[in-house]
């Protein structure tokens, strides 16, 4: 099995990006292992449990944005990427390696996740129940 990129999406359940890739992590369409999570105390839950992360995806649309949960993810070597179109919000300054729009394709995903994260191996993370 070829190496993986083991993501964390960081989101409100209804946003359409995190259905989306959980369908593409599902059907192996893309070649990504997915955890959503719906709080930052989530994220840091399966980024402390010592399997390597690949990315770290965050909605530029939650209402409160965890700057401590992006430095957080860096310290565990972990690329995080916004996703959105707020230009309020810079990916730099925020610590983000990338930005993304909502409406990516896989290809874009891929692309992304190819010069910004390391892969990680076969099934590297999988998602709880």
């Amino acid at each position: 099995m070829a190496d993986r990129f083991a993501v964390i999406g960081l989101a409100r359940s209804r946003e359409a990006w995190f259905a989306e890739l959980t369908r593409w992590a599902d059907a192996a369409v893309a070649p990504i292992d997915f955890v959503k999570c719906l709080s930052s105390d989530e994220a840091r839950a399966v980024l402390a449990t010592g399997r390597p992360v690949s990315a770290l995806l965050i909605d530029a649309g939650l209402p409160r944005f965890d700057r401590d949960l992006v430095t957080h993810a860096r310290a565990f070597d972990t690329a995080v990427v916004l996703i959105g179109r707020h230009d309020s919000l810079d990916p730099e300054a925020l610590g983000c390696a990338a930005r993304l729009d909502p409406d990516f394709t896989r290809d874009d995903l891929v692309e992304i996740l190819g010069r910004v994260a390391r892969t990680v191996g076969p099934a590297a993370v999988r998602s709880p129940g």
